[in-house]
């Protein structure tokens, strides 16, 4: 993984394990399966790395028009659809999973290991700040008085832009892209207020260098829990 929606975990501070269960939701019964793959212990963090996928079966009625007996009636059939993800957790700090689809896995830790996962909301204003001098070359702006209320910038150092600069630097940020040498490596990445995270490069990263990266330099611009729908 090198994408994914932040969530806070709450929990104990061991590894996860399999699970596979059947449950009632919404009055319906459907299926599901917490599938661990990998435990690793990373030298820069002091808990470990787990990556895995969850699936989560959900039977959904479906409204259709058939023929039956020469006429054009509606039926209800029962289809049952299922939910994927990938996921990375660190024990009692965090969760990823790949996109907000992916979200159920947080209701699937609570339910079936009495966890709480919430989304991340991410002060993006203050990491505009600190990130100032390296090359910025998206930003995502709201609640600035004037003309330009909100918005995103594309280019190359955007903040140094003779139009949009000072805008950017007076308004409230919801989404930041950024390049900056990290460990040795050139990273190039976007983040958004609500939590989601990408990396472009390096290309080879992997989950393990993705979690890493999150918990030593995205974690503490966590603000709070995102409350919003996207």
């Amino acid at each position: 993984m090198k994408a994914g929606i932040l969530g806070l975990l709450n929990s104990t501070e061991t590894p996860i394990d399999q699970a596979v269960g059947t449950a009632d939701r919404d009055g319906r019964e459907y299926q599901y399966c917490i599938q661990p793959s990998e435990t690793i212990h990373p030298e820069s963090l002091s808990k470990p790395v787990q990556i895995g996928e969850a699936a989560l079966e959900v039977p959904e009625r479906v409204d259709q028009k058939v023929i039956h007996d020469g006429n054009i009636v509606e039926e209800s059939q029962t289809r049952t659809q299922t939910r994927h993800t990938n996921w990375i957790l660190i024990p009692d700090e965090i969760v990823l999973v790949e996109n907000s689809g992916g979200q159920f896995f947080f209701d699937l830790l609570a339910s079936e290991y009495g966890y709480e996962a919430n989304r991340a909301k991410l002060d993006l204003t203050s990491m505009r700040s600190d990130y100032a001098e390296t090359e910025l070359w998206q930003a995502g702006f709201y609640d600035r008085l004037g003309t330009a209320q909100k918005g995103v910038v594309y280019g190359e150092d955007v903040l140094d832009d003779s139009d949009m600069g000072d805008p950017l630097r007076e308004a409230q940020i919801n989404q930041l892209g950024f390049r900056y040498e990290y460990d040795g490596e050139q990273m190039k990445l976007t983040l958004t207020e609500s939590g989601y995270i990408e990396i472009y490069q390096p290309s080879e990263f992997n989950s393990e260098d993705f979690a890493t990266y999150i918990q030593t330099e995205i974690v503490r611009y966590v603000a709070g829990i995102y409350s919003g729908s996207s």
